[in-house]
């Protein structure tokens, strides 16, 4: 990218685009398989000299915020910085609280209700392994989402924030739902992530491995852009 950035969207494994065989091929192992592709990516970008595997940032929305908040607690010595929007931190309560329940039951859950299987979806929430994080967690979300309800990234919020020293931010947009509407809010997402990842992946010449203010001036970014 424009700023240094070797930047890679992934199609792991159960994405769309490849047919109904890959996109169930990792049903009922949420995290699993499919976060190992991303690990194997990396991996495999090491290898060939393209990035610096101590600056290794991951960022993502709804399923990729639950990706991006995996990899900040779960496997966190794998990343330096990470950015997770609308994301699910605790499996079981998110689908008591989701607007798309069936799905879960259907898709998700293999026809299989939260207390059948609790062990199973505790073993795979980021909220299990928030003592365990040690990257930089940047946590985004609207008040009125429907899909992810706004308490779970609350919840990784203050689980981080009261069991480390790990920095960690929540930023909520008021009155947006699973998705900013607002260009504004766009705006500023995009301005806070990029300010986020500049703040711990940088060069160590570049970089204050402190949070970003949390007051933006949008003249700044304006005036350089």
């Amino acid at each position: 990218s424009r700023d240094g950035y070797f930047v890679w969207y992934p199609n792991y494994r159960s994405s769309t685009g490849r047919g109904v065989a890959f996109a169930k091929n990792d049903h009922g192992d949420l995290m699993g398989r499919e976060f190992q592709d991303h690990l194997d990516a990396i991996d495999d970008f090491v290898a060939r000299g393209w990035v610096d595997r101590g600056r290794v940032g991951v960022g993502g929305g709804s399923y990729g915020g639950y990706t991006a908040a995996w990899a900040a607690t779960r496997q966190t010595q794998h990343f330096a910085a990470a950015v997770s929007f609308v994301p699910i931190a605790h499996v079981a309560t998110k689908w008591l609280t989701t607007d798309i329940p069936w799905e879960y039951y259907f898709v998700h859950y293999q026809e299989r209700w939260p207390h059948e299987q609790w062990r199973y979806l505790e073993d795979r929430s980021p909220l299990t392994y928030a003592q365990d994080c040690r990257t930089p967690l940047l946590l985004l979300g609207g008040t009125d989402d429907p899909r992810v309800h706004p308490s779970q990234p609350f919840m990784l919020y203050r689980a981080v924030e009261a069991a480390t020293d790990t920095p960690v931010r929540y930023v909520r947009y008021p009155g947006e739902g699973h998705g900013n509407a607002s260009n504004v809010y766009r705006y500023d997402y995009l301005v806070r992530s990029l300010r986020w990842f500049n703040a711990y992946l940088r060069p160590q010449a570049e970089r204050s491995d402190a949070p970003p203010p949390l007051d933006l001036d949008y003249s700044e970014w304006s005036a350089a852009r």
